[in-house]
């Protein structure tokens, strides 16, 4: 996962009402994300194939409804760990907004 992300994370799980302990794999997001399902999120993860090429941004997540309310996220990145990072802390974000 791309360092910058951990770095964000703490701040986005505090406002998810997580416990602060940063993941730094796939392996540790999808506690998260169930965390967010419990809460009546839904969540889709898309692995996109048609997206190739050393630029290619191939996984997209969208988190939606639950602590979003009629809100949502979406992001795009070249992989999984990052998208799933990157929308566990826009969640947090919108739940500081």
């Amino acid at each position: 996962m791309d360092p910058k992300l951990v770095d964000q994370l703490p701040s986005a799980l505090a406002s998810l009402g997580e416990p602060v302990t940063t993941p730094t794999n796939l392996g540790g997001l999808w506690p998260i994300l169930d965390h967010l399902r419990k809460r009546g999120a839904v969540v889709v993860i898309k692995l996109d194939g048609e997206r190739v090429g050393d630029e290619a941004k191939p996984f997209t997540v969208v988190v939606s409804g639950g602590p979003l309310n009629d809100d949502y996220v979406t992001t795009e990145a070249a992989t999984a760990e990052d998208a799933i990072g990157v929308a566990i802390i826009r969640c947090g974000d919108a739940l500081r907004s």
